[in-house]
C-alpha cells in the first residue's frame, strides 16, 4: 500500500479495524508513503517487483468540477501505459480523501 503524504497511520488503523471486525487474525502488508513527485515512481517499482499494490492519493481538485492534480494525472498515465496492469483508478468526491472516510 502506498499513500500520498503522511496519511499512512490513518489507513493502517482502518485496515486493522476492518480486519478485527471481520475476524481476520492476521493480515500482512507493507505500507509506505510518497510525495506527489515520487508516488508514481514508488508504484512502478512495486509493480516491477511483482507486488500487488494499492496506491491512494488525493485528487487535488479545487472545486468539484475542476480538473485533477498533477499527481493523479501522472499515476493514471503510468497505469494506462502498463501492459499487465490489472486495476483501475477511483476518484473520491473531495480534494482531500482523508476528509471523507468514516473511521
Amino acid at each position: 500500500m502506498i499513500v500520498e503524504g503522511k496519511e499512512i497511520e490513518m489507513y493502517d488503523f482502518m485496515i486493522k479495524a476492518v480486519a478485527k471486525r471481520v475476524g481476520l487474525k492476521k493480515i500482512s502488508y507493507e505500507a509506505g508513503f510518497g510525495g506527489g513527485n515520487s508516488i508514481s515512481d514508488q508504484l512502478m517499482a512495486k509493480i516491477e517487483s511483482r507486488y500487488i499494490v494499492v496506491c491512494i492519493c488525493d485528487n487535488d481538485k479545487i472545486t468539484p468540477t475542476g480538473g485533477v492534480g498533477d499527481t493523479l494525472q501522472r499515476l493514471r498515465r503510468m497505469a494506462s501505459g502498463l501492459h499487465k496492469f490489472i486495476g483501475n483508478t477511483y476518484e473520491n468526491a473531495g480534494s482531500r480523501s482523508r476528509k471523507f472516510f468514516a473511521v
